[in-house]
């Protein structure tokens, strides 16, 4: 039977081991910045209606905020993306300015993060 030092020892190393894979998931993690090209009072709500749209439908391949979104007035952040994900969420956002009608107005880049 392992004594207590030796288990509070490999609890604290499996501790380690996790924030290690942690901080290295999120150096491997992009970002998407979903922005108006020209904002205008019209276009907001249109905007924040597309806006829903993506985190109905993106918001299990990344972090995006719907609170972020229903605040915005000109652009959002589609964060912690994986790095072999980011053409496809971009091309689906694409899709989805489309289907508002608004392919041309709102810009789709990837961004540090």
């Amino acid at each position: 039977m392992p004594d207590s030092s030796s288990r509070a020892s490999r609890d604290r190393i499996k501790t380690e081991a996790n924030q290690a894979l942690q901080r290295a998931s999120k150096k491997m993690s992009k970002t998407i910045k979903l922005a108006l090209t020209a904002p205008t009072d019209g276009l907001i709500h249109q905007f924040r209606n597309f806006g829903e749209d993506i985190w109905r439908d993106l918001k299990e391949e990344c972090s995006v905020s719907l609170e972020e979104i229903d605040a915005s007035t000109s652009f959002f952040f589609l964060p912690d993306l994986k790095k072999n994900s980011v053409r496809s969420v971009a091309a689906k956002a694409r899709r989805i300015a489309a289907k508002h009608q608004m392919g041309s107005l709102i810009d789709v880049t990837e961004v540090e993060s």
